[in-house]
């Protein structure tokens, strides 16, 4: 048994994709941010993985995507897809920017809480997101783990799953960006890569240098992180045989 179907075996007591049955009430819906970014083509053809991790999927665009490309590519790449599907506390607030406090948000909207479709009091998301993959033809390459980043990672780490791509988007607060990377970081394969989104964002920032500073204050650490950074994207590997910083629009490199 392959460690998807372990997974799968786990999470929904089958093998196969037989829980992506159809909402027929639900609409596809693909609203999201910045999924076509070329760091992803670039890695999946350089890369060619078995396993993508995505951390916080929401409505799984980016999931759909990557499984989209190594599609074209004529990969087996699996994604697993995690999120609680909840979404994030400053959509219930209303706002736009989670960045700017909540006395000086200019979203009068609720644009936001919109976006989680309350349906009987709770978030659609989880609908939507296994909508979408299933209306993109993916289910076959497509698994979610609808628990918290911190309790998916245990899960993940107990049952031995690596992957060769992490793509890390969720809370993008210090602790909870520190954290998934530290704990992500783990299950990453020798030769792999792991991609951060909204690096510019300070909770990010903080988290890549905090954690690149921890890693390369360990002197006798011979394999240390390179990154490459843009406004927007954080890429970190100890690859040294891949051109990231060539992907990146404006990058540094460290």
């Amino acid at each position: 048994m392959s460690q998807i179907q372990s997974l799968r075996r786990i999470l929904f007591d089958t093998t196969t994709s037989s829980f992506y049955y159809n909402y027929h009430n639900v609409e596809p819906d693909k609203q999201s941010w910045n999924n076509n970014h070329p760091i992803f083509p670039y890695l999946i053809r350089v890369l060619k993985p078995e396993l993508i991790i995505e951390v916080g999927t929401y409505k799984g665009v980016s999931a759909i995507e990557f499984a989209k490309i190594a599609e074209s590519l004529d990969l087996g790449t699996h994604v697993i897809a995690i999120d609680h599907f909840l979404g994030h506390y400053s959509y219930y607030l209303g706002e736009s920017d989670e960045s700017l406090p909540f006395e000086l948000n200019t979203n009068t909207t609720r644009e936001s809480f919109r976006w989680l479709n309350i349906q009987n009091g709770s978030p659609s998301l989880y609908k939507t997101f296994m909508k979408n993959v299933i209306t993109s033809s993916c289910t076959d390459r497509i698994t979610p783990v609808q628990l918290d980043t911190v309790s998916a990672y245990k899960l993940l780490h107990r049952i031995g799953i690596t992957a060769e791509i992490i793509y890390i988007d969720g809370d993008h607060s210090y602790d909870a960006a520190y954290w998934d990377l530290k704990n992500y970081s783990k299950l990453l394969k020798g030769g792999g890569a792991i991609v951060l989104d909204d690096y510019g964002y300070s909770g990010v920032t903080r988290a890549v240098y905090q954690f690149l500073a921890e890693s390369w204050s360990d002197r006798d650490n011979a394999d240390e992180w390179i990154a490459a950074f843009e406004y927007g994207k954080a890429v970190l590997t100890r690859n040294r045989s891949l051109s990231v910083t060539s992907k990146l629009a404006v990058f540094q490199s460290v």
